[in-house]
């Protein structure tokens, strides 16, 4: 059987579409864990009510305690085979069980994790923007193949739990998440590496089964300082694991961190709630997190990274923190443009 564990937090706007998506399906052999993580609005009512119209159906009331604890104590209380995750303002398609039934069916061995594609927009469909998982090529990774899938994660694009399909038994249930509690950004990333860390397969379906709602008002799209404190505790695993794997996975994390602090420095230097002389402070940690998840590593990173991020990066670890932050807004703009003019 297939747990959906969904999160839900203050999401009375969207939550019907997201109960509608899984009244929707073709296949109704599933179980649904909903974990009300404190809600101040009518979502946690709106659970109750959708658990009466539904078997296997269980809803969880609790204080707030943030996505990631909301997520964990779902993944504790599921007992599917698998495990996916839906976000209670996004959507499923209809055949969403339908297509992992007909993967896990189709291979054997059964793969660890399904991975497949997903829709991105305001309104929903699952043909709009597509955004992947981060693998080249669908079909199944194991063996020497699996490495890339290792690669990708280290990389920072295989980060997602989204559009993940999870075997139970790869969930580290014994690990004390409560030490993570707070943690916003970053903590899909977070629990996927120790994941990948012990499965042996994935198979990679090219077909968008879900569809994740853009929120420009969402905290992910706005610099916070909390950010930077979030993604060193992610980096931090990260690395531990890509040690454990060699040294050409250290040297792809350190093409991931590069790459998530460029997003950093790009929503710093966009944002309006920083004077001047805050962001050159912000600017500081970050340089200091580069030299110490990269240390001189990051050189050898750098020819592996778009010429955008690699000057963004080389400018912010030299200290030109000015000259950074033009760069990565320079970027930003441009890509607003190439995305306005298709």
């Amino acid at each position: 059987m297939l747990s959906i564990i969904i999160p839900v937090y203050n999401v009375e706007n969207y939550i019907e579409d997201c109960f509608q998506s899984l009244n929707s399906q073709t296949q109704q052999n599933f179980e649904v864990i909903l974990v009300d993580d404190g809600s101040t609005d009518s979502s946690g009512k709106r659970c109750d009510e959708f658990a009466k119209t539904r078997d296997n159906t269980l809803v969880i009331h609790t204080k707030n305690r943030g996505l990631l604890l909301a997520r964990r104590r779902g993944i504790n209380e599921s007992s599917g085979d698998y495990l996916a995750f839906l976000d209670s303002d996004d959507c499923i398609s209809s055949d969403f069980v339908v297509e992992i039934e007909r993967v896990l069916q189709n291979n054997y061995p059964k793969p660890d994790l399904i991975a497949f594609d997903l829709s991105q927009g305001s309104d929903i469909s699952y043909s709009s923007v597509i955004r992947k998982p981060g693998l080249s090529q669908p079909g199944f990774y194991s063996g020497d193949s699996y490495r890339y899938v290792k690669e990708v994660v280290c990389k920072g694009f295989f980060n997602n739990l989204a559009n993940k399909v999870i075997k139970r038994e790869l969930i580290d249930f014994n690990d004390d998440y409560l030490r993570y509690a707070g943690l916003m950004h970053g903590e899909d990333w977070l629990q996927i590496i120790p994941i990948v860390d012990k499965a042996t397969s994935v198979f990679y379906l090219d077909k968008p089964l879900y569809f994740y709602r853009s929120n420009p008002n969402s905290s992910t799209y706005k610099f916070r300082i909390s950010q930077l404190r979030d993604l060193s505790k992610v980096f931090d695993r990260m690395v531990d694991y890509s040690k454990k794997w060699g040294d050409p996975y250290l040297q792809c994390a350190r093409v991931g961190v590069c790459r998530h602090l460029f997003k950093m420095i790009s929503s710093l230097a966009r944002s309006k709630d920083y004077s001047a002389e805050k962001k050159l402070d912000i600017m500081q940690e970050i340089s200091v997190l580069i030299k110490r998840f990269c240390g001189n590593g990051y050189k050898l990173s750098l020819p592996k990274l778009r010429i955008d991020y690699l000057l963004t990066v080389r400018f912010a670890s030299a200290k030109k923190y000015r000259l950074s932050m033009a760069v990565s807004k320079l970027s930003a703009k441009l890509y607003d443009i190439l995305c306005s003019s298709k």
